[in-house]
């Protein structure tokens, strides 16, 4: 095969290769004064930006590191050239090295800036950020207009518009002909490859700038590709590690799997539930929707989204998340629900969250980030032994955590009456009477009320307490009666000006029965009172 030199080739067209070399410097240039005015923005504004979604992928993105090879790629070729016709090179030395260490900076910026969609940064760190950013510019407008005047023909040392090219003095030997022999005699092939090998060795030796660079250049692109694919457009997450999703800073705090309700109840016969407990901060300054359909939960061969119509029966493991929209500047855990059947039960899941879809040519690319987790199951009922009256109940055990009840005493009646005092000013109160009858409905099963004296405290740093509007919730939650080993449910029918004191709609039959105790039942856990 006969090839020609490329050197004629390169100085014939060596204006127009700086030229083309402004575009890329021009376009850093621009993305890097962006990222100096987004830090001073930051600062300006008491530490502070308006959130976006994808920060980092705003400020940095794979344009800029494509721009880098270019100009890399550009000086290295100029470099060769200007090597072998024995003239300066040192400006293209410092070409190649600046854009690679602008490259490593880039990436570390990107960094930066994913971390700051999840936490704030010092003041100190954020004026020093600005500086370095600001640094980064210097450089690059001499580079610019280096690549024009070299382009346009000028001469820089004598300030005058003469034609560098003939420095560069053409002759034959830049554009004669050499053979590239393919296909040797089979012979004489263990010959060649051996020769090639130690030619090949020294022109690596003779060469040793140029091929450090190429190498250098090499595994910066695998690396910062292998960064991008699994830390940047596909991220891996894992439970207690915050993440950023639209608007929202986001943190899966625990998960399980469970066929129950709060109570204890089964919820749907041979259906099962993976449950999410996550915490979601809304740093906007708008109301925002969570996109719940972008939450993907793979199976199989398919995907399952949440199902926001169960969240209520989950109210031990965070708030009831039934679409609408999150206030504000607010924060909050909340459940998501993955209803499941029996074979789709396994050890691990992993849930693909939709960012963002990118537009290319014929083309479409979605970028996700995952959660893989590991849930606890939840499947079968312990029971916590059996109380005495004025015994306290430690709910250590449940989901609420460092919560106790104790139940003093118990009436059973068709009234309740009691005395509350109202207050109109601090030193202007009055005691006032009042009662609570069982009423008289439609209702085929005779009732009566069961009134307990109560001792109540729920710990407040569990999810429960943060979930419920007031105590009386705990009771209408959370327990049953039973009597003579029937199991009934009960309703909280306790006046918001009654204190210590729960009543509860039971049915009639608890007044003659031998056997009555109340069950409190948290999810798997369950504590029986012995009354009677």
């Amino acid at each position: 095969m006969i090839l020609r030199k490329p050197y004629k080739f390169l100085i014939k067209h060596f204006k127009i290769i700086h030229i083309l070399l402004c575009l890329p410097v021009l376009y850093l240039l621009i993305k890097s004064n962006n990222l100096f005015s987004f830090f001073n923005s930051y600062i300006s504004n008491s530490y502070s930006y308006e959130t976006i979604s994808n920060l980092a992928g705003s400020y940095i993105n794979l344009f800029m590191y494509l721009s880098i090879l270019i100009i890399v790629g550009i000086s290295l070729t100029v470099y060769y050239l200007m090597k072998q016709k024995e003239k300066p090179t040192k400006l293209y030395v410092a070409y190649i090295v600046y854009y690679l260490i602008l490259f490593v900076i880039f990436t570390f910026f990107h960094n930066v800036l994913s971390d700051m969609e999840r936490n704030d940064l010092a003041a100190s760190t954020s004026r020093a950020y600005r500086d370095i950013t600001l640094l980064l510019t210097f450089p690059q407008y001499f580079f610019i207009f280096y690549s024009a005047f070299r382009g346009f023909g000028f001469d820089i040392k004598s300030f005058r518009f003469e034609l560098d090219l003939k420095d560069l003095d053409i002759s034959d030997e830049d554009n004669e002909e050499f053979e590239f022999v393919l296909g040797v005699e089979t012979y004489k092939y263990k010959r060649t490859i051996r020769r090639f090998i130690r030619e090949f060795k020294y022109y690596i030796l003779e060469n040793k700038f140029v091929f450090s660079v190429l190498s250098a250049v090499f595994i910066l692109v695998l690396t910062t590709t292998l960064y991008m694919h699994f830390n940047v457009y596909n991220k891996s997450y894992t439970k207690n590690h915050k993440f950023s999703h639209n608007a929202f800073t986001m943190n899966v705090l625990d998960t399980m799997i469970t066929n129950m309700d709060y109570n204890g109840k089964t919820i749907t016969k041979d259906k099962y539930y993976l449950v999410l407990q996550v915490r979601i901060d809304n740093n906007s300054i708008t109301n925002v929707e969570l996109d719940t359909d972008n939450f993907r939960l793979q199976i199989d061969d398919g995907y399952l989204v949440p199902t926001l119509d169960r969240s209520e029966y989950f109210v031990d493991f965070g708030k009831s998340y039934n679409g609408g929209k999150i206030s504000q500047g607010t924060s909050g855990i909340y459940n998501l629900v993955y209803e499941l059947n029996k074979k789709q039960i396994k050890k691990n899941y992993k849930i693909k969250i939709l960012e963002n879809i990118e537009y290319k040519i014929g083309d479409l690319t979605a970028h996700y980030k995952i959660l893989n987790i590991r849930p606890k199951k939840i499947l079968d009922i312990n029971n916590r032994g059996k109380y005495k009256l004025k015994e306290k109940i430690s709910l250590d055990d449940s989901l609420l955590n460092d919560s106790q009840v104790v139940i003093n005493s118990y009436e059973i009646t068709d009234n309740y009456y009691y005395t509350y005092e109202l207050c109109s000013t601090k030193n202007n109160c009055r005691e006032l009477n009042d009662v609570v009858s069982i009423g008289y409905g439609n209702s085929k099963v005779k009732t009566t009320l069961l009134v307990l004296d109560v001792d109540t405290k729920i710990d407040k740093e569990s999810v429960y307490y943060n979930a419920i509007q007031n105590m009386n919730e705990f009771y209408e939650n959370f327990f049953t009666i039973e009597y003579d080993g029937i199991e009934s449910t009960t309703k909280n029918v306790t006046p918001s000006n009654l204190k210590n004191k729960i009543v509860l709609v039971v049915p009639e039959n608890i007044i003659n029965s031998n056997k009555l105790n109340l069950l409190l039942t948290i999810r798997n856990q369950k504590y029986i009172v012995n009354l009677k």
